[in-house]
């Protein structure tokens, strides 16, 4: 008797891990594809102003006023990208336009590897299937690329609060880190008010 409850548990575990392994292989599956269809020539002719503003961040400091634009210049300016310029100017500088698609295409990883964390199951998968192939046509060298990982930053934490709460004391540093970034870092507001 004992030896046919070893064979029933043996064959349990069997199955749970081949259901364990196959998961990994989807979700590692889906992360290279993120990597592979961020991996294009740089297409973005901002990119050229960011890295310009990066240069000028590591030598004078946070601009405070407008020298680009013809209408404006001389005019106080708030660059709400100032790290994400001064981040990408130091990577051009170790890597240049190589080591800014690898670093884009690390981040599109990261997004979805991060939305796996907060979602699980095979709809979902399939789900993040679709989602990652949509949001590949935004994977640029951009400020916007961060925006998408602190998005689903921001969602995995507000999924798992539940059951880790503590995990919410992470929020205020990605809040932070996201305004120093890009303009769009009111979107948690937006997710609050879409969740509750």
């Amino acid at each position: 008797m004992s030896a046919t409850i070893g064979f029933v548990d043996k064959r349990a575990t069997l199955r749970n891990f081949n259901g364990n392994m196959s998961a990994w292989l989807r979700s590692l599956s889906l992360v290279a594809l993120a990597f592979l269809l961020a991996c294009n020539h740089i297409a973005d002719y901002d990119l050229w102003y960011h890295l310009r503003t990066g240069e000028r961040i590591s030598e004078e400091g946070i601009p405070q006023i407008d020298d680009y634009s013809f209408m404006s210049a001389g005019q106080p300016y708030v660059d709400v990208h100032w790290l994400f310029q001064w981040g990408s100017a130091a990577i051009f500088h170790a890597g240049g336009t190589t080591g800014l698609v690898i670093a884009k295409a690390s981040i599109a990883s990261c997004v979805v590897a991060v939305a796996l964390l907060a979602v699980r199951g095979l709809a979902s998968f399939w789900t993040l299937s679709v989602a990652t192939l949509l949001m590949s046509c935004r994977f640029y060298e951009r400020p916007e690329i961060l925006t998408l990982l602190f998005t689903a930053v921001y969602l995995a934490v507000m999924i798992h609060a539940t059951y880790k709460p503590k995990l919410l004391l992470f929020l205020p540093i990605v809040q932070v880190v996201w305004a120093n970034v890009q303009g769009l870092y009111v979107t948690p507001g937006l997710i609050d008010v879409h969740v509750h």
